[in-house]
């Protein structure tokens, strides 16, 4: 989806006001586990100023993925500001504007995955799975012993249970 900013390209007191609807999906890959079965919203406006085409906006909409710690399936709430300044001719500070249309598949795609959690979790005091059995231990606690051992101290207690004959 294309926002075509021709008819304020010559006039710096009128704003654009828009509000388009995104389908990430049809982006293709590197969403990576996240999924999204409803389109983003993102609303905003796009004023021509003296330096070029100044757009601050809204995005909002949400993701499906799974807990990376006890992997049920969580939904996130995406809700951002953008703000961004185009050109016709880019530098450090601007993004490229090509004829005058700005492409918002891109920068909802771009502000969203920027946006994500790396590690995703259904609430911040998770417990994650069990190593041994794998019980989700925010259902219910399990019956395996779990002995924490120092790393550093691993070749000494081998050497102790070699001794012992164990």
């Amino acid at each position: 989806m294309y926002l075509d900013l021709t008819s304020i390209k010559n006039d710096k007191n009128v704003v654009l006001e828009f509000a388009e609807k995104i389908n990430l999906e049809t982006l293709g890959e590197g969403f990576g586990n996240f999924t999204s079965d409803k389109p983003f919203l993102i609303t905003g406006t796009v004023q021509n100023t003296n330096d070029g085409f100044y757009l601050k906006g809204r995005i909002t909409g949400e993701v499906h993925t799974n807990c990376s710690l006890c992997l049920s399936n969580i939904e996130l709430k995406i809700d951002l500001f953008v703000e961004r300044l185009y050109k016709l001719v880019a530098d450090e500070d601007s993004y490229a504007l090509v004829d005058f249309k700005i492409n918002l598949d891109e920068l909802v795609f771009e502000e969203t995955v920027l946006n994500l959690p790396l590690k995703p979790v259904c609430h911040h005091d998770c417990k994650g799975l069990c190593p041994v059995c794998g019980e989700n231990l925010n259902e219910r606690e399990c019956s395996c012993t779990q002995e924490e051992i120092d790393i550093r101290l691993l070749p000494l207690k081998q050497l102790l249970e070699k001794q012992k004959g164990v």
